[in-house]
């Protein structure tokens, strides 16, 4: 199986990265952003008093990092085919639809 990898940074503060394996094409969107309230997590992994969660939005993924009075969104990702992809092999195209998303649903 080979796997091919594409990276690109956006605005100097977003980087994207997409991975093909197979069938399947995972982009990574690198961001920061404070967030006002907590949300429920699809699955969460906690140490100590750091806890990262993960929130479906839609078609995107929110990876957040939540630590004594602070709530940080820190990666968007977007799992899919590489058939039905909605971003269509392009990086920016899956930056701008994971943070559409990203705003519409948390508010940001």
């Amino acid at each position: 199986m080979s796997v091919v990898v594409e990276e690109e940074y956006f605005d100097k503060f977003y980087r994207v990265l997409r991975i093909d394996s197979g069938s399947t094409r995972t982009y990574s969107i690198d961001v920061y952003m404070r967030l006002n309230n907590r949300l429920d997590c699809n699955s969460s992994i906690s140490l100590d008093n750091v806890t990262i969660c993960y929130h479906k939005l839609s078609q995107c993924e929110a990876v957040i990092v939540e630590t004594p009075g602070r709530l940080e969104l820190v990666n968007l990702r977007l799992i899919t085919t590489t058939t039905s992809d909605p971003a269509e092999g392009s990086l920016l195209r899956a930056r701008e639809l994971c943070l559409d998303e990203a705003r519409r649903i948390l508010g940001i």
